[in-house]
């Protein structure tokens, strides 16, 4: 594993003991726990794939509803989902309006979009 790898993981680490230790509810204790563990599972996915390539779909940073869905259905980074029109995330499994557009959000403040039906090939 390299070392940034490494150094991610052993942060993640940290951050969930840090978690136990803070003073804030049960319900956010559990928040913050399972976002650390889902960086953590895409850090190692990636880490394990060696034709890795592109954004971790973490770093969308999507509520946990929205990122489970979309992962469930086979997309692991940034661009596997803006490569895709709205349409066919529309059609996806228990993705509504609301995910959609907090999907669209996300790919919005890092300048990107999903794909315009005119771009579908």
């Amino acid at each position: 594993m390299h070392d940034h790898t490494q150094n991610l993981l052993d942060t993640c680490k940290i951050v969930l003991n840090l978690i136990r230790d803070i003073e804030v509810t049960r319900e956010d204790k559990y928040k913050l726990a399972a976002s650390v563990r889902v960086l953590a599972h895409s850090i190692e996915l990636a880490q394990k794939n060696n034709n890795y390539a592109g954004t971790p779909l973490v770093e969308l940073n999507l509520t946990q509803r929205s990122y489970h869905i979309l992962y469930q259905e086979g997309f692991r980074t940034i661009e596997d989902v803006e490569n895709k029109p709205s349409y066919f995330l529309k059609k996806l499994k228990n993705l509504g309006t609301k995910s959609l557009r907090e999907i669209e959000e996300q790919l919005a403040l890092r300048g990107k979009k999903l794909l315009d039906r005119a771009e579908v090939k």
